[in-house]
Formats: C-alpha cells, sequence, structure tokens
C-alpha cells in the first residue's frame, strides 16, 4: 500500500511583536501522509518544546515544498554526519 504526502503539519511555538502587532511564530513539525485507500498517518519530524498539543495542517505549494525537501534533506544530512561510523558507537 502505497502513501503521499498530504499536507504540512505546523504548531505554533511562540509569539513576537513586529510594527507593533503581535505575530504567531510557526514550526513545521511533520506531514500527514494519505494512503491510497484514504486513510491518514501522520510522520512527525520534530516536537517542539513549547507546544500546546494543536497542530494545524495546511497545503504543500511548489516554494513551501522546495523549501521544506530542503531542510529535511539538511537535517538528515547532519544527523547522518554525526561523526560516529556504525562501529564506532562508544559504548
Amino acid at each position: 500500500m502505497g502513501m503521499k504526502r498530504f499536507k504540512r503539519a505546523v504548531a505554533v511555538v511562540g509569539e513576537y511583536e513586529k510594527d507593533g502587532q503581535t505575530k504567531k511564530q510557526y514550526m513545521t513539525v511533520g506531514t500527514l501522509m494519505q494512503y491510497d485507500d484514504g486513510g491518514l498517518a501522520l510522520k512527525l519530524d520534530a516536537v517542539p518544546t513549547t507546544f500546546n498539543g494543536w497542530l494545524s495542517f495546511y497545503d504543500f505549494d511548489e516554494d513551501r515544498k522546495q523549501a521544506y525537501d530542503k531542510g529535511v534533506t539538511q537535517a538528515k544530512a547532519a544527523v547522518a554526519d554525526d561523526g560516529f561510523g556504525d562501529s564506532d558507537i562508544p559504548f
């Protein structure tokens, strides 16, 4: 059974002031996936420390999709390049 990306999962992680207005700060925390049969699954990539438990789901647009993919790729590369190979685990 295959699945495809359906929506971005976004959490409000704080607030900030800009031009005298209070704005919300958002963090993309994962992806809502859709199975071929219509079922849904949530893939979390991060859980913010300042999180009230609510997630919002937004469509991917091409600019955001490319930035998201680039960020995920960079994050995976950073995790993969942690300086330890499988045989170099120090314990």
